[in-house]
């Protein structure tokens, strides 16, 4: 995710599923990608 800024930012989104509905808990960014990027 580009913010504007020129540099690019991975969101992680916390998401706690064990109750229904499914709630986020926690949303941020970080530009440490490659640290919480894996290839499927």
């Amino acid at each position: 995710m580009d913010i504007g800024s020129g540099k690019e930012y991975l969101v992680r989104v916390i998401v706690n599923d064990t109750v229904d509905p499914a709630k986020v808990v926690t949303v941020y960014r970080t530009s440490r990608i490659s640290k919480y990027w894996r290839q499927p």
